[in-house]
């Protein structure tokens, strides 16, 4: 809804907030289920044309996987 709101650092605040507060219960740092907003910052940041903080969203988030992966837990995740 921010985002649609052109307040593309009010929803990256609230987002981040959100995966701080919800980290633990996901199952902490390095959750699968924190990719999904690793992924969605990753693209309010190149948005925002904050081309290196972007990175490092996607390269957290691809290290999560490969972590949960090598873990031999197995899923059928794909970006669009």
């Amino acid at each position: 809804m921010m985002l649609i709101e052109d307040d593309i650092e009010g929803a990256k605040d609230i987002i981040v907030k959100t995966l701080s507060e919800l980290k633990d219960a996901l199952g902490g740092e390095s959750s699968i289920f924190l990719l999904p907003g690793y992924v969605i910052l990753a693209e309010a940041n190149i948005i925002d044309n904050k081309l290196k903080k972007a990175e490092e969203f996607l390269i957290a988030a691809y290290w999560n996987y490969l972590k949960y992966k090598k873990e031999g837990l197995i899923i059928n995740f794909r970006f669009n």
